[in-house]
C-alpha cells in the first residue's frame, strides 16, 4: 500500500497540474452529463480516488464517482433510498381511523333511529260511568228503538320524542248486552285539531261526541 507521504505528493502534484491548466476538463465528455442528486453531500467537482483515501469517514458517490454529474441516460434509472427512521416508513393508523369512523356513524344512526322511530299514542280513560244522556229520537209506542247522544273524554299520552297532531278523531261504541256479543251500536267523533306534547309531557284529554242507536230488546 502506498505510504502516506507519497500519496500526499501525488495529491499535491494533481492540484498543481489543475491550477496550471494542464488538466482542463473535456467539455465534449461532459456535455451529456446532468447534476447528481447526491452532489450536495459531495460539492467538489472532481475528486480522485487517491484524494478520497485521505477523507476519513466518507466515500465518493457511487453514482457519479464524486464528480457531481451523471450521464443523462442514467437519470431515470437511479433509485432514491429512504432511511429506516423516515416518518414515511412508519405504519399508518388508517385501519384504526376507519373503524373509529364506522363506530361513530353507527352510534349516530342508532341514536337517530331511537329518537325518531314512531311510538304508540296511548289512550286511557278513568271517567266514571255515563249517567247523563240526551235522547234525540225514540219509539214511544213499541219502545223498540231509541237514539241518544252523550259526551265522554279519554286521556291521550304521547310516548314519542316529538309532538303529535290529532286531527279528526273517531270512535266506535260497542254493546256487550250478551257476554259473547260485540255489536256496534254507535259512533263518536271529534273534528278539532290538537297537538300532544312529546314524551315526558302530561296526558291531555280529548272529548268525543257520541251518538248511539239501540233497537229491539236492547232498547
Amino acid at each position: 500500500m502506498t505510504s502516506l507521504p507519497k500519496r500526499l505528493q501525488i495529491w499535491a502534484a494533481s492540484i498543481t497540474n489543475r491550477l496550471s491548466g494542464n488538466d482542463s476538463p473535456d467539455t465534449s465528455s461532459t456535455s451529456n452529463l446532468v447534476d447528481c442528486p447526491n452532489a450536495a453531500a459531495h460539492p467538489t467537482s472532481s475528486v480522485s480516488t487517491d484524494y478520497t483515501e485521505l477523507m476519513s469517514g466518507s466515500v465518493p458517490c457511487p453514482s457519479c464517482g464524486g464528480s457531481g454529474r451523471i450521464p443523462k441516460e442514467l437519470e431515470e434509472t437511479l433509485v432514491a433510498l429512504i432511511p429506516m427512521s423516515d416518518d414515511r416508513l412508519k405504519p399508518k393508523k388508517t385501519v384504526l381511523y376507519v373503524l373509529v369512523g364506522i363506530i361513530v356513524c353507527a352510534i349516530i344512526a342508532a341514536i337517530f333511529i331511537y329518537v325518531f322511530l314512531p311510538r304508540t299514542v296511548i289512550l286511557t280513560s278513568n271517567s266514571p260511568p255515563i249517567e247523563v244522556v240526551f235522547i234525540s229520537d225514540r219509539d214511544n209506542e213499541t219502545h223498540s228503538r231509541i237514539e241518544f247522544n252523550f259526551a265522554n273524554a279519554v286521556n291521550v299520552t304521547n310516548t314519542n320524542y316529538f309532538p303529535v297532531d290529532i286531527v279528526n278523531v273517531s270512535a266506535t261504541v260497542i254493546s256487550k248486552f250478551q257476554p259473547w256479543s260485540m255489536d256496534v251500536v254507535g259512533n263518536g267523533w271529534n273534528t278539532s285539531t290538537m297537538r300532544i306534547s312529546p314524551f315526558g309531557g302530561s296526558s291531555q284529554r280529548i272529548w268525543f261526541n257520541n251518538t248511539v242507536a239501540l233497537k229491539g230488546i236492547v232498547a
